[in-house]
């Protein structure tokens, strides 16, 4: 076992190395995710997604704007979100914290930005970035608790 923390990949590896198919099914509904929706904009519900879990690990993002990151903790006042990223980080938040609250105005917000289209592949992206998240975060204190 590798020490230190994991990237979520090779958390991936460690764990479902015996499942191949398991491992190969995950790691392409991860590439269709990123395919379909804008990746600057998921990878910005990603990091508001760990954020909320606590998910350290998952706070990097090279790619992002940097001062855009660092208002991500007042995005719902900041004027440096657009309306796209705005209705879809309310959405992500809603979703992470209780998805069987998400209200009929998330959805025609998400919906009015990304087109009917766009929302369904939004919310099927998010739904892939944030159980990736969680099983990292699960299978990590698993493995420590295995290690001690």
């Amino acid at each position: 076992m590798t020490r230190g923390p994991q990237s979520t990949e090779q958390m991936l590896r460690t764990v479902l190395g015996r499942h191949p198919e398991v491992l190969a099914a995950l790691t392409d509904a991860h590439e269709v995710a990123w395919s379909v929706v804008d990746a600057d904009l998921l990878d910005l519900c990603r990091v508001h997604i760990a954020a909320l879990l606590g998910h350290d690990a998952g706070l990097e993002a090279p790619c992002l704007d940097a001062e855009l990151l660092a208002e991500l903790p007042g995005w719902f006042t900041s004027p440096r979100f657009s309306a796209a990223q705005r209705a879809c980080l309310a959405f992500t938040e809603q979703f992470t914290i209780d998805a069987a609250s998400i209200d009929d105005d998330l959805v025609a917000a998400v919906a009015a930005e990304l087109g009917p289209d766009g929302l369904v592949n939004f919310v099927n992206a998010l739904l892939v970035v944030e159980q990736r998240q969680r099983l990292h975060l699960i299978w990590s204190r698993l493995l420590a608790q295995v290690a001690s």
